[in-house]
């Protein structure tokens, strides 16, 4: 499959395991840690 600028599109897969100890679940979340919040900011 490709994209319209001709480059070819691949699908890549993450699998993502945590200790959520620290975290107020995976969504983010105004005001309290989450894991998503964490994902975003460092990357």
């Amino acid at each position: 499959m490709f994209c319209d600028n001709g480059f070819q599109m691949r699908k890549i897969r993450l699998d993502l395991a945590y200790d959520g100890t620290d975290y107020y679940g995976f969504q983010r979340q105004k005001g309290v840690k989450s894991v998503q919040g964490r994902l975003e900011v460092r990357y």
